[in-house]
């Protein structure tokens, strides 16, 4: 699938997509509590989708979650807001984009 498709509404809130993808754009914050997350832009051919990653993801993704990178990317889609986001459950690094 392709960022596109996710954001014009191939696919309802709350379902689980995976997408291939670079990191355009990362900020890292950190919670009241102190935990870091972060969130980020991946885009593909067919455009971008905001991702957020929190904090249980983030400790095990963090290594990975770069500017530039390529990755795959797997979460749930959130369409409550006027622009989707993915809430990202796995991400892993990949070298064919």
């Amino acid at each position: 699938m392709t960022a596109a498709q996710h954001i014009d509404g191939d696919h309802p809130d709350g379902a689980t997509v995976t997408l291939t993808g670079t990191v355009s754009a990362v900020r890292r914050e950190t919670t009241r509590q102190g935990n870091p997350w972060a969130t980020a832009v991946l885009e593909d051919a067919t455009g971008s989708i905001d991702c957020l990653v929190y904090p249980a993801p983030y400790r095990l993704v963090a290594d990975r979650l770069a500017e530039g990178a390529g990755v795959v990317v797997t979460g749930r889609l959130d369409k409550r807001e006027d622009v989707p986001r993915l809430i990202v459950m796995e991400l892993a690094a990949t070298s064919v984009l």
